[in-house]
């Protein structure tokens, strides 16, 4: 396993093991080779080697995917590395033994073992890795990052997700680690990949959600409210919309635009509320509504003429989720009741 991920200072740290060392990306001692090697492999860096160059030994060892990396790096040397700005990526460092310090602008953090620090995209930054440092580095996609955070705060964000540029706690960054060491070693056991199978996803989306909680960022606060409470005037809304438009062909977007909220945010509320979308919770009020109908008709009255008055029009298809629901067919409703 990965080598024992263990901070040096603190000797009531667990133990943390995740990427194997055989799970090597590349490994070497020519400076030039690691340039092209890392811009292929990973990503564009620009290393410079600050003393004993004799020691150089580079490598890169992890798990990566489209939407995830991680990574564990070493570089033997001394050395300064500016990696090329990244406008669609989140870097998460963790020092696992040594020291970095990572510059941004005029503010300069030093990184000591068995602390963390997420960088966002939007402004380049350098480092000073001292010599024989270990460093988990966890990629992680940007667009990917703001989805999951929007599926948790139940709403659409406003403004791109910015963490602060601060070093985490020992206990946060210990609560970190052992997220990242659980997922690779799952990994691990499905051979080595993050292939996109449903269990993997599922660990995945627990990395995600252990980054928005663990590193704080511009939504912290808003995250650990409960959103339902502010919105629940908007989702009345669009229930009472709903309930009194139930025999018109209604739309994400109308059903939107009387909220007052974007589809997206309807969407995400529903899902909370309701484990629905807004029209999936649309389509079996109105089922409901018929099946009432069809249960007070009077003599006489056929199941066309209700269903085409509630605006449905594919007939085969309604009388399949009818059944679907409520175990019978509209017509076998309608005769219950003229018997």
């Amino acid at each position: 396993m990965l080598s024992n991920i263990t901070p040096e200072t603190d000797r009531h740290y667990t133990p943390n093991q995740s990427i194997r060392d055989q799970n090597s990306i590349f490994r070497t001692s020519n400076l030039d080779e690691a340039h092209e090697l890392i811009a292929r492999k990973v990503s564009p860096h620009n290393i410079d080697v600050l003393d004993h160059k004799d020691k150089l030994d580079i490598h890169f060892r992890g798990l990566t995917n489209d939407s995830i990396s991680l990574l564990k790096i070493g570089y033997g040397a001394k050395v300064y590395a500016q990696p090329d700005e990244h406008r669609n990526l989140f870097f998460a460092h963790t020092v696992l033994q040594g020291h970095n310090t990572l510059m941004r602008a005029k503010t300069e953090i030093d990184l000591r073992p068995s602390h963390s620090m997420m960088i966002s995209p939007e402004s380049p930054y350098q480092m000073k890795i001292a010599e024989n440092t270990e460093r988990l580095v966890i990629g992680i996609n940007k667009d990917i990052l703001q989805r999951h955070l929007e599926t948790l705060l139940f709403e659409e964000i406003t403004a791109p997700l910015i963490f602060d540029t601060i070093a985490t706690t020992q206990h946060s960054s210990q609560i970190w680690q052992n997220q990242i060491g659980n997922v690779a070693r799952i990994a691990l056991a499905m051979e080595g990949k993050l292939r996109r199978n449903q269990m993997l996803v599922s660990y995945m989306e627990s990395i995600l959600t252990t980054a928005l909680c663990i590193f704080p960022h511009n939504y912290s606060d808003k995250l650990s409210n409960d959103p339902i409470d502010s919105d629940s005037i908007k989702i009345q809304r669009a229930i009472d919309f709903i309930n009194d438009n139930l025999r018109d062909n209604l739309t994400l977007l109308k059903i939107a635009k009387e909220s007052g909220v974007s589809g997206r945010s309807l969407q995400l509320l529903f899902r909370k509320k309701f484990n629905q979308t807004p029209l999936e919770y649309f389509r079996i009020k109105r089922l409901q509504a018929v099946k009432a109908e069809l249960e007070m008709a009077p003599p006489g009255t056929r199941v066309t003429d209700i269903v085409l008055d509630f605006g449905v029009t594919s007939f085969g298809h309604f009388s399949k989720q009818y059944k679907e629901l409520f175990g019978c067919t509209p017509r076998e409703s309608l005769s219950s009741t003229i018997n």
